[in-house]
């Protein structure tokens, strides 16, 4: 659709002693959950696995880069080099849309008698633009004390393609997961999906919530479709779940549309996932023709929402070539937020 662009950034600050240059992204939390000294729900059984995939972007494209210009690759666990030959983990390429990144399985329940924040980490020399870079990035795991009434909420892309469209997959399947002390939820819950938009009158055409989120009607079940005309470039997904007509969990998902001709790119004065004490980051964006640094024709003008990462919005919206997010904007709502950014000709 080429009258609107759609993206968004995840924002971070500087983590002390730590230099993050690219993501790595869990599908599924990797939280291992334990009543005492009990796992529900063990890692080492091939369903419960858990994946860690590397997104990297250069400053030219939104496509992530493959592994094919990734070099040097080196896994760790709480510092440790993981060994190919380790049965606990399994490297692999996992892949989003049409690109293949690098990826780590965890096949074994590796928080046993650890009771602190763990991190897996990531590192490689990646070659882009004629130059190479030395890049790095972790994630944490954790360890979870679970109590019957303990909720968590997350979507998948249920055919595990990185919820991308593509030529040859036209739409994404997304599933909504609810668990509650520790355990999946399969009765008594009810979804309602929406999806992201900052243009308010989509926003109130379903519901008179004004909430930068418009109701998909009929759209209550466990799963939902998105289809290629929902997504203009990129598109975040809600789900609300209800148990017995509670609100007790909610979650986001992006969908990005590889095939539109159309993309948005960001200029940032610091690096967006590093933002230090006292500083100000400012990201200009730019609409250009997919997979180039052209700029797209046409007059764009630039709405942005801030929003925590479970989808709660910060602030008002704003418009504007460029915009402005303090240190303290990103630290004081987690360390860790959303950045909406639409684009309308």
């Amino acid at each position: 659709m080429a009258d609107i662009v759609r993206g968004s950034l995840t924002l971070s600050v500087v983590k002390k002693a730590d230099s993050l240059t690219m993501r790595l992204i869990a599908p599924i939390p990797l939280v291992a959950k334990y009543s005492n000294d009990s796992i529900f729900d063990s890692w080492t059984d091939p369903k419960n696995h858990r994946e860690v995939y590397v997104q990297c972007l250069s400053a030219i494209s939104s496509f992530p880069l493959s592994v094919n210009v990734m070099s040097q690759r080196v896994w760790k666990w709480n510092g440790q080099v993981i060994d190919e030959k380790d049965s606990r983990f399994e490297f692999f390429n996992y892949t989003i849309g049409s690109v293949q990144v690098p990826a780590l399985r965890i096949k074994a329940d590796i928080m046993n008698g650890i009771n602190t924040a763990s991190f897996i980490e990531f590192s490689a020399k990646i070659s882009s633009g004629g130059f190479e870079y030395s890049m790095h990035s972790n994630i944490e795991v954790n360890r979870e004390s679970v109590s019957p009434n303990t909720y968590r909420s997350y979507i998948l892309d249920q055919n595990n393609r990185g919820a991308v469209i593509t030529q040859s997959n036209q739409t994404v399947t997304l599933v909504a997961i609810l668990e509650k002390g520790g355990r999946e939820v399969m009765t008594g819950l009810s979804y309602q999906w929406s999806k992201v938009t900052l243009d308010s009158k989509m926003d109130l055409l379903n519901d008179n919530v004004a909430d930068f989120r418009m109701t998909i009607p009929g759209a209550t079940a466990k799963t939902y479709t998105v289809t290629r005309d929902q997504v203009d470039t990129t598109a975040m997904f809600q789900c609300e779940i209800k148990e017995n007509g509670i609100v007790v969990g909610s979650a986001m998902i992006e969908v990005r549309d590889e095939t539109d001709p159309l993309d948005i790119l960001y200029e940032t004065n610091i690096p967006f996932d590093a933002v230090d004490e006292e500083q100000t980051l400012i990201v200009t964006p730019k609409v250009v023709i997919m997979g180039t640094s052209t700029s797209a024709p046409g007059t764009w003008t630039y709405s942005y929402q801030k929003a925590k990462m479970n989808g709660t919005n910060i602030g008002a919206k704003a418009t504007g070539a460029k915009y402005n997010i303090s240190y303290e904007d990103i630290n004081s709502n987690g360390s860790n937020i959303l950045l909406f950014i639409e684009a309308k000709n």
